[in-house]
């Protein structure tokens, strides 16, 4: 497991499950009044902005305190700043909190989908 941090709670992020943040830039194409000939698209583009940065992880809590503190923050949608083992540091919101599969004891994995605040 690696070094992933929601605030100061170690994620225990399972090995090979980190998708890295990706960005989407927005491009529209957006339709005009088509011109007599045939030599100029009947279309403009329109360029601007990005989608929030995302990132999604599969994790492991080792007792019922720390699903439940990743479950009260999914629900009041707190800021937290997420870091990640190759230095990324964002201020992000949970966007989805899932519980997985239940491993023994208070054991159970989860998947976990974070938002750029």
């Amino acid at each position: 497991m690696n070094n992933f941090t929601w605030g100061a709670t170690d994620l225990n992020v399972i090995d090979g499950s980190y998708i890295p943040p990706h960005k989407k830039v927005n491009i529209e194409e957006i339709k005009t009044i088509p011109a007599l000939d045939n030599l100029l698209p009947n279309s403009i583009l329109q360029m601007g902005g990005r989608d929030r940065i995302e990132v999604t992880l599969q994790g492991i809590v080792y007792n019922f305190a720390e699903m439940n503190a990743l479950s009260d923050d999914d629900v009041s949608k707190t800021i937290r700043t997420f870091t990640d083992a190759y230095g990324l540091s964002l201020s992000m919101i949970i966007k989805e909190f899932k519980l997985g599969n239940w491993k023994h004891g208070q054991v159970f994995e989860y998947t976990l989908t974070l938002m750029e605040a």
